[in-house]
């Protein structure tokens, strides 16, 4: 029995991490679409409403909930959501964890990970511009977490960045074939 218990809370905890990489892919197809193609494709709305689904069942399901609520809160915050889509993303996903509820809302962690997460949303130029282009404040401050036993912060984010780097490399790719 204690197997299956624990079988259990590892597919739990993998379903988040892959639902937090998703939403990191698909956040930045919808990023590219708006930027690189002018928002000249109609599928960034379902791509949107999808990746706002992933977000909010992320932050209404996960461990690591915080830092994800904390990123979200940032960037409406900084001004960044200044496309229709982003803030159809952000919409649904908050209706996700209004109506289902914020797993483990600690508003300590919370007021930790928003200073970094803000500052990651900056533009950085000059000698110091790769601080905007790998964001790593919150990464940094997440990674912190791991020497307190709460290494899912850092987990979360990471997978969220892996899937927003693998569209990146991707992306030329699917430019390939939109273009055809």
């Amino acid at each position: 029995m204690q197997e299956l218990i624990l079988v259990t809370w590892l597919v739990v905890y993998m379903l988040f991490y892959l639902l937090s990489f998703l939403s990191g892919f698909l956040i930045k197809s919808v990023d590219w679409i708006e930027d690189e193609l002018k928002g000249s494709l109609i599928v960034k709305w379902p791509l949107a409403l999808i990746s706002g689904l992933l977000i909010g069942f992320v932050i209404s399901g996960s461990d690591f909930s915080n830092i994800f609520l904390a990123a979200i809160v940032a960037q409406v915050l900084t001004g960044k959501v200044d496309k229709a889509t982003h803030g159809l993303a952000i919409a649904v996903a908050a209706v996700v964890f209004l109506l289902l509820g914020i797993n483990g809302l600690k508003l300590e962690h919370f007021a930790i990970f928003i200073i970094p997460a803000a500052i990651d949303e900056l533009k950085f130029t000059g000698t110091y511009a790769f601080l905007t282009l790998y964001r790593v404040f919150l990464k940094a401050v997440a990674f912190l977490f791991v020497f307190a036993g709460m290494p899912q912060y850092f987990i979360g984010i990471i997978m969220f960045d892996a899937g927003y780097i693998l569209f990146k490399f991707a992306q030329d790719k699917i430019a390939s074939h939109v273009s055809q």
